[in-house]
């Protein structure tokens, strides 16, 4: 999955849902809002190998596409 197609609409890896704050983008497959995820990466100073600790059901791809939805041009293509 390439940057682009990660959070093109209709690539499923990010999702939104209508919760009591409005609606909310979510990364696929983990009911975790992108903030979520943005906020523990943060908490582990960007060190992914410790998000997996907190996270461990996100795969590298959805923090990913988590973090290329949050902030395009955050993420270098691999």
């Amino acid at each position: 999955m390439d940057e682009i197609a990660a959070v093109a609409p209709g690539s499923g890896a990010i999702y939104f849902a209508d919760e009591p704050a409005g609606r909310e983008a979510k990364v696929a497959g983990t009911g975790l809002g992108v903030w979520e995820v943005i906020r523990d990466l943060r908490a582990v100073k960007g060190e992914e190998r410790r998000l997996k600790q907190v996270l461990p059901q996100l795969s590298a791809a959805q923090v990913r596409a988590a973090q290329i939805y949050y902030r395009p041009g955050l993420v270098r293509p691999v």
